[in-house]
């Protein structure tokens, strides 16, 4: 599942990146994730499965995949940012961790979060349909808010770690959108902020 971009084997050019719009991690949830991803790496390294996970720098809910777009139209990605903020705070709470596509085949592990009220999945929604109303073909998957803990090399069985590894419900409150780049590197995406929009806390 690439949700950031960071499948894929298109380099961009000087004209164009690979952006996508994301939540980063408050720092409440930031020690709760590494407990997780420390009992996941143990699993790991029991295993035969190769894993990369990701640094704390890194975590993210990814809200809308923009794919390759013009380094001239950031300017109105970002503009749609600040628009599609939410004027009112913006909370969630984790859930359960999991794996895309699934615990037997996965590709990645990730933290879930619970979004009962749907406020995250509408932000998403919104940012989703300004993406398209500046000439983003998007993907037709149903939004799973997630934040990516681990990337498989190819799909494998983690049904052991998932069982070995917990998740507290944690609850999160979200003080900042933004509007990344991805870096397609040979040991993983690196991310930069393009733009970003302070949320009521």
């Amino acid at each position: 599942m690439s949700d950031d971009g960071e499948s894929g084997d298109d380099r961009e050019g000087s004209g164009r990146v690979r952006a996508f719009f994301a939540l980063p991690m408050p720092d409440e949830a930031l020690d709760e994730l590494r407990r997780a991803k420390n009992a996941l790496r143990q699993c790991a390294e029991r295993s035969r499965v190769t894993a990369r996970f990701l640094p704390d720098e890194a975590l993210h809910v990814t809200l809308c995949f923009l794919g390759s777009v013009a380094r001239d139209a950031i300017p109105n990605f970002a503009r749609a940012l600040e628009t599609c903020a939410p004027d009112s705070p913006l909370g969630a709470s984790f859930s359960e961790l999991g794996a895309f596509s699934s615990p037997k085949r996965a590709r990645v592990v990730v933290a879930q979060l619970s979004d009962p009220e749907g406020h995250i999945t509408e932000l998403a929604r919104r940012l989703s349909e300004a993406a398209a109303e500046l000439g983003v073909s998007l993907e037709e998957r149903a939004f799973r808010p997630h934040v990516t803990l681990a990337r498989i090399k190819r799909p494998s069985d983690v049904r052991a770690w998932l069982a070995h590894a917990t998740l507290d419900r944690v609850t999160l409150r979200f003080d900042e959108l933004r509007l990344y780049e991805s870096h397609l590197q040979p040991k993983g995406s690196r991310y930069s902020v393009l733009a970003r929009a302070r949320l009521p806390t």
